[in-house]
């Protein structure tokens, strides 16, 4: 996920523009006479530009840059940094803010580019990607236009259904989510402060309790130190979410902001300052070149780059121009640094919707040329909006009609999102259709239909159908727990739901245990446990099989599945079911802190089923183990909905996506009372595995199967089951 969702920040000042005998906030805000500027800064657009730069080349796949992901930390410190050194400029000059001109300032800087981004994707989307993700676009126009995606992106990376789907073009707004919302309250804060001074000052009757920078120190430590604290906590026990809430990220732009309310004294001179500012670049591509997708991350890691920034920042605070790096102070650099709030906008969009056309990854060349392409929309943006708006003096000054500006642009986004997703749902498509009988055209799912005699020719790859179910959009959300929340387990919770179906009151019971791979047949057997009097227990949870070894989530020990899993076998001894089903996915082991490789953790997965099932055998219990079926990996209902009368160009080749010597399959090898059921004769019957089977699309995404063509399997769910049970 860290690969598809990084983007640099918009910053309120501008560091190449220089206004002499004024205060300067930033491009477009009107400057006020009698206070001096701060001195031109181009080492700061050169930190911008080396910071967009590790950004848009990480997501292109630049290899050797495996930890430029760090880049939108950078801008953090970057944009806390100069967004406050406006602030305090205006508290010393005024003795207070004025959030009216602040959130204009933002609005003016931010929005029109923003939305034109906004809407643009919304259009190509329409234009370009299938139907199956307008849905899912939509929502992310509506949440990025209300910079609230950070907190939606982290929602959806603890839904383990969410991990399948196509990349949004939208989701590296996450970024000025975090910023936008950081400076919705760090401006109120400095009034409270000085609301605080205030006070302090009458109660006392001192006349020289003025406000200064030093009254900023204890809020800021307030905000930074624990939102660091809770940066390290969660990243370790959470880091999907961890990854994008402001909680976590708030001390990095609380960091840049303690810079700029240094004392005026507290400035580096000479030689000094010339080597904390290389050493301040270098300590940013350290974390560049050595971090990667196994870093834990933000946490205590994202110290070194934005400690880096900051260094790189704290060299040229006395506007000298020998303090300040001179690589990044190149013309080039500086070019780049202009450009960086537009590159940073529309590279990631062309990125995923190139993606999205061809239907497959990007090669490395290719990722790299459209990032170099990208420049140009960029460029067209900065020209013919940014600068525009920025420029306009209508706007600059007038508060009231930016804000007004701003308010529009939010709501153009809006409805345009609404507009994306109505577009799908006023089809009035109620959900998928039931499919009676079973893969082979046989019986209604009852115990012994004659299923496994069925000719493979019927799914043979095909271009056609009279009618597909359930529709491509229909298909991403055709999965049991929709169905069945109930049965659905947060992935955050060790503890063991028994979620029963079928005849509660039965003495039959059948256990369906493990993974989302297990969880995919509950549609299969739910109808079986209902006409032949079974109870169904389901016991699964999204990335955790049911095996006694250490797997790896989030490149991090996933301690709580192994706490889940005793449990389990706590629970299925206490009260024994006659069949345990268990399906899985494949994993990495963990050993010692680090994930083995694929191959490597075939070994150590076969015998951790095997100690998993070891007690329910010694305890009567039949273990039935469902072989991991061909995944396909790529989004199947993405494909079908773009070959819909192609459907052979979905079908993908079935010995490169069937896994050979499954752990799942091995590790029944020799034990009694376990067995193998593989129903890849059901799913991919010939060489290549197709999209479409009966009319019925197979997959919801690269690797579930819709809950629809899972009710096709009960005839063979129901012949295996009749034999193990008698």
């Amino acid at each position: 996920m860290r690969g598809s969702v990084l983007a640099p920040q918009a910053d309120e000042a501008d560091a190449t523009v220089r206004m002499p005998a004024v205060r300067h906030d930033g491009p477009g805000t009107a400057p006020t006479a009698g206070t001096p500027a701060p001195a031109f800064r181009a080492d700061i657009q050169g930190l911008r530009a080396v910071a967009v730069g590790l950004v848009v080349l990480y997501h292109a796949g630049l290899p050797g840059l495996t930890g430029g992901f760090v880049g939108v930390d950078v801008f953090f410190v970057i944009s806390g940094f100069l967004i406050t050194q406006g602030l305090v400029r205006e508290l010393e000059a005024r003795g207070t803010v004025s959030l009216r001109s602040f959130y204009a300032r933002r609005a003016r800087r931010i929005l029109p580019a923003a939305t034109v981004t906004l809407l643009a994707v919304g259009a190509a989307a329409v234009v370009l990607l299938p139907r199956t993700q307008w849905v899912q676009i939509g929502r992310d126009l509506l949440s990025s236009a209300g910079y609230l995606v950070n907190w939606d992106l982290a929602d959806r990376a603890v839904q383990y259904s969410a991990r399948d789907q196509a990349a949004s073009p939208l989701q590296h707004f996450w970024s000025l989510a975090v910023e936008e919302q950081f400076y919705l309250m760090w401006p109120l804060t400095i009034l409270a402060v000085v609301v605080s001074v205030r006070l302090l000052r009458r109660r006392s009757g001192s006349a020289h309790l003025g406000m200064t920078r030093r009254h900023l120190w204890l809020p800021l430590a307030l905000i930074a130190v624990p939102s660091l604290a809770w940066s390290v906590h969660l990243t370790a026990a959470d880091p999907g979410p961890a990854y994008f809430v402001t909680t976590t990220r708030a001390w990095e732009l609380a960091l840049g902001a303690g810079l700029a309310v240094l004392p005026a004294t507290a400035v580096l001179g000479g030689v000094l300052a010339r080597v904390v500012g290389w050493a301040g670049l270098g300590l940013i591509l350290l974390a560049a070149t050595t971090f990667d997708g196994a870093t834990v991350f933000p946490g205590a890691a994202a110290l070194l780059p934005t400690l880096g920034a900051v260094a790189v920042l704290a060299s040229g605070l006395s506007g000298a121009p020998r303090t300040q790096n001179p690589l990044l102070c190149t013309r080039p650099l500086g070019w780049v640094g202009g450009l960086s709030y537009s590159l940073y906008l529309w590279h990631w969009p062309v990125l995923v919707i190139a993606a999205g056309v061809t239907g497959e990854p990007l090669q490395t060349w290719q990722a790299l040329a459209l990032a170099v392409l990208s420049v140009l929309p960029a460029w067209l943006s900065l020209r013919l909006v940014e600068q525009p708006v920025l420029g306009a003096r209508t706007l600059r000054g007038d508060d009231g009609r930016t804000l007004q500006l701003g308010a529009l642009c939010m709501l153009i986004a809006i409805v345009a999102g609404l507009l994306l997703q109505h577009a799908v749902l006023r089809q009035g498509q109620s959900g998928a259709a039931a499919v009676p009988g079973d893969a082979a055209g046989g019986p209604s799912p009852t115990l012994g239909a004659g299923a496994l005699a069925w000719d493979p020719s019927a799914g043979e790859p095909r271009d056609s159908f009279p009618s597909i179910v359930p529709t491509p959009v229909q298909a991403a959300v055709d999965w049991a727990p929709v169905a069945r929340p109930e049965c659905t387990v947060d992935q955050a919770a060790n503890q063991t739901v028994r979620c029963s179906l079928g005849d509660r009151s039965s003495d039959t019971t059948i256990a369906l245990v493990g993974d989302s791979h297990a969880e995919q047949f509950i549609a299969a057997v739910e109808g079986l446990a209902e006409a032949n009097a079974w109870r169904l227990d389901v016991y699964t949870r999204g990335a955790c099989p049911f095996a006694a070894v250490t797997v790896d989530l989030e490149a991090a020990d996933y301690t709580g599945c192994d706490e889940r899993n005793a449990e389990l076998t706590r629970t299925l001894l206490a009260d024994p079911p006659d069949v345990v089903l268990t399906g899985t996915s494949r994993y990495l082991v963990r050993r010692d802190g680090q994930s083995l490789g694929l191959e490597e953790s075939k070994p150590l997965m076969e015998q951790g089923f095997r100690d998993a099932w070891e007690p329910l055998v010694q305890a009567g219990i039949h273990v039935l183990s469902i072989r991991d079926l061909p995944r396909p990996d790529i989004l199947v209902p993405d494909c079908v909905e773009q070959h819909s009368d192609r459907l052979t160009e979905c079908a993908v080749e079935r010995a490169p996506i069937l896994w050979e010597d499954a752990p799942e399959v091995t590790a029944a090898e020799g034990m009694s009372g376990v067995e193998v059921m593989d129903l890849t004769p059901w799913v991919c019957p010939t060489d290549r595995c197709p999209a479409v089977i009966g009319g019925t699309i197979v997959y919801r995404d690269g690797n579930h199967l819709t809950a629809t063509y899972s009710r096709t399997l009960a005839g063979a769910f129901g012949a295996r089951l009749g034999n193990v049970l008698g």
